[in-house]
């Protein structure tokens, strides 16, 4: 049996769970692996691991702990640009193992630095670093949106929310 001094704890520990409380959101809860489906669906390839996907976004909701559903978008933003992010850095890999099958040169760098050359008047590589950088772009986006909803809090974004645009172009803000 219990002391009511363990009861007393498990009751404490309780209060610091995060997780859904109402029958909304506990539907909420167990519809999100489909969620996490659908956009596994979106960005994983047909020759690409969706349970290695699976597997990152688990990790990311750890590591991130989103606490409501705008950080839950803003990682799962995070999770898909990391993902293209990794397929980009693979078809670098074998767009320069492609071209350095074609070199031969006793200098490994040597080769490499004429598939590089040569990629580079094809212009592959140009389109896939401006790619690059919008995916990194996204992803710091996201954790400055996480970071900023956390410093300001959920009520004063509530507030932010309210604020309008007049048709003269300037803001107008809730009485308090």
């Amino acid at each position: 049996m219990r002391t009511p001094t363990q009861q007393a704890a498990s009751r404490a520990n309780g209060a610091h769970s995060r997780g859904p409380k109402t029958e909304a959101g506990k539907r909420r809860s167990a519809a999100k692996p489909f969620a996490n489906d659908l956009l596994a669906k979106a960005t994983v390839l047909k020759n690409e691991s969706r349970e290695a996907f699976h597997e990152m976004v688990r990790e990311h909701m750890l590591c991130i702990g989103p606490r409501n559903a705008v950080e839950q978008d803003a990682v799962e933003e995070i999770c898909s640009a990391t993902w293209r992010l990794y397929r980009l850095r693979a078809i670098e890999r074998k767009a320069i193992d492609l071209e350095l099958a074609t070199q031969s040169s006793p200098d490994n760098l040597e080769c490499v630095l004429r598939a590089c050359g040569a990629l580079a008047g094809r212009n592959p590589h140009i389109l896939l670093q401006r790619h690059e950088t919008r995916l990194q772009n996204i992803i710091r986006r996201s954790l400055a949106r996480i970071e900023t909803l956390r410093r300001i809090g959920p009520k004063k974004i509530q507030k932010l929310t309210l604020v309008k645009l007049t048709p003269g172009g300037s803001t107008s803000a809730p009485k308090p």
